[in-house]
C-alpha cells in the first residue's frame, strides 16, 4: 500500500507497506489479467476488499518495453485500478540478502525486498491535484525510457554468477555438493539465501545446459517474491522447480514463508488466485 504523509517541514513523504494478501505476478499472467476486462476488474475488486497488495518489480516493467502499445495501455489501466494498493519489490535477491544481512526489525525499518528507488522513481507526485500522488500511465512512461541495455545488466548478473558457481565447481570436487546441500533447522527469519542456491545448483551441475536471458528473466521474476509475497504466479517449469526447492527446505526443518505458487497459465491461473484470496 502507498500512502502519504506532510508536515511543515516536509511536503510530501511516500510511505509504502506490503500489506497481506500480497500478490506478484509473473509478465505471461500480468498480461493475462489486464488483457481481459473481467478478470481485472475482479482482481483490483478482490485486492481493495482484502486491503491486499500487488507487487511490482523493476523486471516486470522492463518486459513490457518489448509488448505492444496496447498490452501496455491495458497494463496500465490495470494498475490505475489498483492503486494505490501497490509495493515495489526488489527482485535481485543479492541486493535483498545485503539488506537482510543488516536488518533489524523496527516500524522504522524499511522492509529488504521494499525497492524504495522505484518508488521515488515512477510515483508522480502533483501537489495541485486533490490527490496529489499517482501511478497513472507508469508503465507507458517507463517502456518508452528503457534501454535494451537496462535488461542485459540484470541478466547479466545472474550469468555472472552463475558463472563463477560453474567455475568454482570445476575446480573443487565436493563444490556441487555443499551448494545443493540444506541445512537443517529452522533457518532464519528469512528464506532467500537457502532458497536461491537450490534454485542455482541445477544451472551449475549440468553445464551442459547453456544459460540464457530467459532463465535469468524468470529468476528474477521468482527467488524474492516467492520469499516475501503470499501468492505468486509463474509459469509451470519454474513454478516446479521452486516448488520441489521449498519442498526440500521444509522436509530439513526450514520454518521460513514461502508464497502459495500458482502456475496455470491462463484465466485459470488468475481465477484460482481470486479464490486464494476468498472474493470469488
Amino acid at each position: 500500500m502507498i500512502t502519504f504523509c506532510s508536515s511543515p517541514t516536509v511536503p510530501l513523504v511516500l510511505i509504502m507497506e506490503m500489506t497481506s494478501p500480497s500478490i506478484y505476478l509473473d509478465h505471461w499472467a500480468f498480461r493475462a489479467v489486464s488483457h481481459d476486462h473481467n478478470l481485472a476488474i475482479r482482481l483490483q475488486h478482490a485486492i481493495a476488499s482484502t486491503r491486499g497488495t500487488l507487487c511490482l518489480s523493476w523486471i516486470s516493467l522492463i518486459e513490457f518495453a518489448n509488448n505492444r502499445r496496447q498490452a501496455i495501455n491495458e497494463a496500465d489501466i490495470f494498475l490505475e485500478g489498483i492503486w494505490p494498493h501497490l509495493f515495489f519489490i526488489d527482485s535481485n535477491p543479492w541486493n535483498v540478502m545485503d539488506r537482510e544481512n543488516t536488518h533489524s526489525p523496527s516500524p522504522r525499518t524499511l522492509p529488504p525486498q521494499a525497492d524504495h528507488e522505484m518508488l521515488n522513481t515512477l510515483v508522480v507526485y502533483d501537489y495541485n491535484r486533490l490527490e496529489p500522488i499517482s501511478i497513472s500511465g507508469v508503465i507507458h512512461h517507463f517502456a518508452d525510457a528503457t534501454d535494451p541495455s537496462d535488461l542485459e545488466r540484470l541478466t547479466g548478473i545472474f550469468m555472472s554468477r552463475i558463472s563463477e558457481l560453474r567455475d568454482n565447481a570445476n575446480h573443487d570436487e565436493g563444490f556441487n555438493q555443499r551448494l545443493s546441500a540444506v541445512p537443517v533447522g529452522p533457518g532464519p527469519q528469512f528464506g532467500t539465501r537457502f532458497l536461491v542456491p537450490q534454485i542455482l545448483a541445477p544451472f551449475v551441475k549440468d553445464q551442459s545446459h547453456p544459460m540464457e536471458a530467459n532463465d535469468a528473466v524468470d529468476f528474477y521474476h521468482t527467488v524474492v517474491p516467492v520469499c516475501y509475497c503470499d501468492h505468486v504466479l509463474l509459469d509451470s517449469h519454474w513454478a516446479s522447480v521452486t516448488r520441489q526447492a521449498i519442498a526440500r527446505l521444509k522436509n530439513h526443518g526450514h520454518q521460513a514463508h514461502y508464497a502459495n505458487i500458482i502456475s496455470p497459465k491462463g484465466h485459470d491461473a488468475i481465477e484460482h488466485l481470486i479464490v486464494s484470496l476468498g472474493t470469488a
